[in-house]
């Protein structure tokens, strides 16, 4: 899998790129699965090495309250199923954790997981903490449970285009001081339930049982 993109943004602080397989490559020329919308003049490539396909993870329960910095569950490629998993940080405001699902690429999906408390509040350079992450085309969350992370489902790549995204039918709470919490530096963390960036140019968003602060 490639992560093609140039340093045009569009709009600003986002760019317009195209997550990717090779499907055939010869000497100088790589055929790709998929095209962007519109002409993209690459400047900028990345390679996922040996980016898997139909990966199955269920079951699996991670607590990242030890760890100084990481990703509970990473799926990278296409048709993978995460599910009935658990993934858990401190939840205090100097959480390292980046994030709890990671989800990038094609046709992959998380259902009935919990995550919880993926803050990343001491992480003053881009101050993420997702609890699950979403960047690619076709990508679903459904029927997960969420509670107290920065931005509890968030489709926040700045590099490529996410496509197809659907967001249906989750659980997700956040905490009732969820408007006063700062990072180390006392900046603010603008907490969310949902967090969906300009670069997604498709999502569903439905049937999702939000409460902040005992709210709805």
């Amino acid at each position: 899998m490639v992560l093609l993109y140039n340093s045009v943004e569009s709009p600003a602080n986002y760019n317009p790129g195209q997550l990717a397989f090779v499907t055939a490559a010869s000497g100088t020329t790589m055929t790709l699965d998929r095209f962007p919308d519109t002409a993209l003049q690459v400047t900028n490539a990345y390679r996922f090495a040996a980016a898997p396909d139909g990966i199955e993870i269920r079951n699996v329960v991670v607590d990242l309250s030890g760890a100084t910095d990481g990703i509970g569950i990473s799926a990278v490629g296409r048709g993978h199923l995460i599910e009935n998993c658990r993934v858990v940080g401190t939840g205090s405001t100097n959480d390292p954790n980046y994030i709890g699902i990671e989800l990038r690429g094609q046709s992959i999906t998380a259902r009935n997981n919990f995550v919880q408390g993926i803050l990343d509040a001491g992480n003053a350079v881009d101050r993420s903490g997702y609890g699950i992450f979403l960047a690619g085309d076709n990508i679903v969350a459904e029927n997960n449970e969420l509670a107290d992370c920065k931005h509890c489902i968030s489709s926040s790549d700045r590099k490529a285009i996410s496509r197809e995204l659907r967001i249906v039918n989750n659980r997700i709470r956040q905490r009732d001081d969820w408007a006063r919490l700062t990072d180390v530096n006392g900046s603010y963390l603008f907490t969310a339930a949902l967090d969906v960036h300009a670069n997604v140019r498709h999502a569903e968003i439905r049937g999702n049982d939000i409460r902040i602060g005992g709210r709805s």
